[in-house]
């Protein structure tokens, strides 16, 4: 019987297939070497990124989401993957499968809720294509500059030494989701929780104050997980770190909604990357600037590959390689659930 596929695996053996840094001219970063695509394009550099929404985002598999929504964290998802990046947006494609059953009015709630969030941060969407399938899916294409590569932050590129910082608050998906499945909450507690998984807060700021500072540095945004996307920068820089767990930036709700639960307020940080946050490494001489533009420090880059979260008792442990995995084949509420249970019996 043939494996069943599960998508997260795939991008080692992509990198066997397509080509590579070390195989195409002018590609900077391809398959597997970062979220984003770098390619030179005349006297700067082409930055390309692109991700899919499914029929069922966490916004709609609870209920407080629409066509609407879709089309908004479509859009934010992959202008995140470009201020993970470094690279500063400049346009959006968006490709549209729909129920053959579907109505005109679902389609036009869809791109409104797309251009609505594109329109926010004044990036146009310039095309795309619609067909009609089986089920509701979304490819939201991002295309991003820089002038030079010195302007981006990509996963290979983490130094021993470096501090490890994050560009907000994480752990805010988790908290929202856990909030609305079931646990007690008040009337701003929910409406919070309905913000933050409906209207995106993309660190724009951050990640244009950082690329024009031009450091050259180490990053990736969050999209499956402090975890899983921290392991694989490491791993990609052939480094390893140390993540303060009393340094992980939460909100005042999510670290409520932690008590709660009794668990931990850092164990949010590992079950979704849904906060649209990412990861930069960069040399300790420019720490009161990264401060300045509203990053938070977490940790630090090693010379040892092991990757390990220093506990408020001062215990280390391994850090937890916790993500989102689409092979799971689970919710999303399910699995942030199991994710944050796992999160906080690793520290036990």
């Amino acid at each position: 019987m043939a494996e069943p596929l599960d998508p997260d695996a795939m991008p080692s053996w992509l990198a066997t297939v397509l080509p590579t840094r070390a195989t195409a001219t002018g590609l900077l970063a391809g398959v597997n070497d970062d979220d984003c695509a770098v390619m030179q394009w005349d006297s700067g550099l082409l930055v390309a990124t692109t991700d899919y929404v499914n029929s069922s985002p966490i916004a709609v598999e609870l209920d407080i989401g629409d066509h609407a929504t879709i089309g908004r964290l479509a859009v934010a998802a992959s202008l995140a993957d470009l201020l993970g990046s470094g690279a500063a947006p400049r346009a959006l494609l968006l490709a549209v499968t729909m129920p053959r059953d579907s109505t005109a009015v679902d389609f036009q709630r869809l791109i409104v809720g797309a251009n609505d969030e594109a329109q926010r941060w004044n990036i146009p969407i310039v095309g795309g294509d619609t067909k009609l399938g089986r089920a509701t899916a979304v490819c939201s294409t991002a295309l991003g500059y820089a002038p030079s590569e010195r302007n981006l932050f990509l996963k290979f590129r983490a130094r021993e030494g470096d501090i490890l910082w994050t560009s907000g608050e994480l752990g805010g998906c988790s908290a929202a989701v856990l909030a609305l499945s079931g646990l007690a909450v008040d009337d701003d507690s929910r409406q919070w929780a309905v913000r933050t998984l409906t209207t995106p807060a993309l660190p724009f700021t951050q990640s244009r104050g950082l690329s024009e500072l031009a450091l050259s540095v180490g990053g990736t945004d969050v999209s499956d997980g402090l975890g899983a996307d921290l392991c694989q920068l490491c791993s990609a820089s052939r480094v390893g770190a140390i993540v303060e767990a009393t340094s992980i930036p939460l909100s005042r709700q999510s670290s409520s909604v932690a008590e709660k639960l009794n668990v931990p307020a850092w164990s949010l940080a590992f079950g979704s990357g849904g906060d649209f946050q990412f990861l930069a490494t960069t040399p300790p001489e420019v720490h009161d600037r990264l401060v300045h533009l509203g990053f938070s420090p977490i940790g630090r880059i090693t010379r040892e590959t092991s990757v390990r979260l220093r506990l408020p008792d001062g215990r280390l442990i391994p850090l937890p390689e916790l993500g989102h995995r689409d092979g799971r084949r689970t919710t999303f509420s399910a699995e942030i659930q199991q994710l944050v249970r796992d999160a906080a019996n690793a520290a036990q």
